[in-house]
């Protein structure tokens, strides 16, 4: 059995929300989303149609999809705006579930940053939709997820001990993104960094022990750094404000999935935080994102068979109940 955690699906009231809440950019950030939704999800029936992925799903061998909105998320400053795309994000995410229960999953969406609102979808996303885990950025609308505002969510997720799929936003800096779609390049796999560094260092992880953070993208630059986060934590007093063990110790925790593509990099990923940590992740259907070698790129890694069915679907089946 296969199952891809990172699969994302549109539904198509919430591409009529989310367009029509971000037609009008006032800044870098708001224009990044816009042009997302004009030229990548709203052009291509595969984002939408949930019928659409089943024959590339099945040339695959993917079993089984988690689903989950990308940018912008369900993020608006206004808080009904928000509502309406969270709703909109989690009814139609649970509707693609119940047609084909075997098939796909989902992970619930959160109308950040009103919290009150947040914890209201959450309870229904899960108690009554029936998704599995949330799907949260890793910025909300340039606030990090350390932001104190934000402590009830995380405290909740930790006392229902769900799955947390964190996907990466418009990172800070975007301004310097703009031309040659550096954001996905190399944008988005910073706001992942920076996203679960802060989730360390807050001391977030360390009050909630059942968080159960996914990273995309490997871990994003995370795997590579290792030694020198784990060295400035241990030369800067600012670093032990609020944890008083090595970030690594927290990383280990996390679960991170393959959609990264070059073999040396996916090698460094699997050495540091081991099979027991990895799941199978597409970014599908993005460009950048590919289900065919999101699977075969395992057959080169150095894997047991054990440690290969790890991946495949046994951490996602533990970690997403």
């Amino acid at each position: 059995m296969r199952i891809d955690v990172h699969g994302h699906y549109f539904p198509r009231d919430y591409i009529q929300v989310a367009t029509a809440a971000y037609a009008r950019p006032a800044n870098s950030v708001e224009e990044g989303v816009h042009r997302i939704l004009q030229t990548k999800v709203g052009v291509d029936p595969k984002m939408y149609d949930i019928d659409a992925r089943l024959e590339d799903m099945a040339r695959a061998g993917v079993d089984l999809m988690v689903l989950s909105v990308s940018i912008p998320q369900t993020y608006h400053a206004d808080r009904a705006t928000a509502v309406a795309m969270a709703q909109a994000a989690n009814d139609g995410t649970a509707e693609a579930c119940r047609r084909y229960p075997d098939r796909f999953k989902g992970y619930v969406h959160l109308p950040l940053p009103h919290v009150d609102a947040a914890l209201d979808e959450l309870a229904r996303g899960i108690d009554q939709l029936g998704l599995h885990g949330v799907a949260i950025g890793g910025n909300v609308l340039q606030q990090p997820l350390d932001t104190p505002a934000f402590a009830p969510v995380f405290d909740e997720i930790n006392r229902r001990h769900l799955a947390l799929f964190i996907h990466p936003m418009a990172p800070c800096g975007i301004e310097a993104m703009q031309e040659y779609d550096l954001a996905a390049a190399v944008g988005y796999l910073l706001d992942t960094c920076l996203a679960a560094l802060r989730l360390v260092y807050s001391g977030t992880c360390e009050r909630c022990p059942n968080l159960q953070p996914i990273l995309c993208h490997a871990g994003g630059y995370l795997p590579f750094q290792w030694d020198r986060i784990d060295t400035s934590f241990r030369t800067r007093p600012e670093a032990r404000r609020h944890i008083a063990r090595p970030p690594s110790e927290y990383l280990r925790r996390f679960y991170y999935d393959n959609a990264n593509y070059h073999l040396p990099a996916l090698r460094c990923t699997l050495e540091t935080v081991g099979a027991e940590r990895l799941l199978l992740g597409s970014d599908y259907p993005f460009a950048i994102g590919d289900i065919d070698r999101t699977v075969r790129v395992l057959d080169a890694l150095p894997l047991t068979a054990e440690q290969r069915a790890l991946i495949e679907y046994q951490n996602a089946q533990r970690l997403l109940r």
